[in-house]
Parts: structure tokens; C-alpha cells; sequence
């Protein structure tokens, strides 16, 4: 019986672990880019992206951060309830726990949006499901990636998402 409880567990951390990889691909397969230049936020040629590089996201992520947080991954706003390094919201959570439900994978708690390498996964995965091209009609960039973290699935075409997107912009340079 224990060691079917061990099996059940390494699957599960196996399990979690490719979702967070697959989330990563997926976001690079999206085509978004992140830039310093002004002029930047253009698609850019996946095929220019090396085979499992993330430098790309993690830039993005460090941006993030730096808007959200100020790269405090104790934050916490409590009008908004957002929490950690990138300010996830319950809803946004319950976004992602329900994207990650599909497959089988067990929840995210509150708490781990205080945990830096957990609420990355969250944004990674949030960002694969909502930041496509097939949902925006064309290829996405890291500033709509931005405004859809910061707006919800459609936080890329919202109004009020643009005085984020020109902090993310202003930030990045």
C-alpha cells in the first residue's frame, strides 16, 4: 500500500512538472516577444527562439514583476487581494486551478501565490490558455500578454488595461 501511495505521489510531481514545461513551450509557440526598444512588443520568428530557451518569458517575468510588485514576492494589496511577486488575484487563481482541473492536476492554494517558482507556473499556465493567437486573431505580443495578466482573458482589447500597458512598456525600456 506505501509503495503504491510513492507511485501515486512521483506521478503527480512528474505530472506538475510537464505542465509547467508545456506551459512554458506553449507561451513560446504563441510568437510573443518582449523588447527594450521603444518601438518594440512585434511578433517575432519562433524559429529564432532556441529549442527550450525561456530567456524570452523570463524577461517578460522580470517586468512583470517590477510593475506588479515591485519584485516583492511578499506583496499584497488589499483592495485588490492580490498576493506575490506578480499580484494574483483570487479570480485569477481560480482561473488557472480550473484550466489545471481538465487535467487531472490538483489545486493551487492562496498561499502559493506568495511562493515565487508556484506563481510563476500560474502566470505561465493563465497566459498558454488566454494569450493565443487563435484568441486574439493574431499573433500576441508580451504587451498584450501584459494586459491580459493584468485584465483578464480580454485585457488585451480593454480600455482600462492601457495605462498598465504603458507602465509595462515604460518598465521594460
Amino acid at each position: 500500500m506505501e509503495n503504491q501511495r510513492v507511485k501515486s505521489e512521483t506521478l503527480h510531481h512528474s505530472t506538475r512538472a510537464l505542465v509547467g514545461r508545456t506551459a512554458a513551450v506553449l507561451l513560446l509557440l504563441c510568437s510573443l516577444r518582449l523588447t527594450a526598444r521603444t518601438a518594440g512588443f512585434q511578433p517575432v520568428n519562433v524559429g529564432s527562439i532556441p529549442a527550450g530557451s525561456t530567456s524570452q518569458f523570463d524577461i517578460f517575468l522580470k517586468v512583470l514583476a517590477a510593475v506588479e510588485s515591485g519584485g516583492d514576492p511578499t506583496a499584497y494589496r488589499k483592495a485588490e487581494k492580490a498576493a506575490g511577486l506578480y499580484q494574483i488575484r483570487p479570480i485569477y487563481l481560480r482561473d488557472v486551478n480550473k484550466i489545471i482541473a481538465r487535467q487531472g492536476l490538483p489545486a493551487y492554494t492562496q498561499a502559493d501565490r506568495y511562493d515565487p517558482a508556484k506563481s510563476r507556473k500560474m502566470v505561465e499556465i493563465y497566459l498558454s490558455c488566454y494569450c493565443t493567437e487563435a484568441r486574439l486573431g493574431r499573433v500576441p505580443t508580451w504587451l498584450d500578454a501584459a494586459r491580459i495578466h493584468n485584465g483578464g482573458p480580454n485585457g488585451w482589447k480593454k480600455k482600462s488595461t492601457e495605462g498598465y500597458a504603458r507602465r509595462f512598456k515604460e518598465q521594460s525600456q
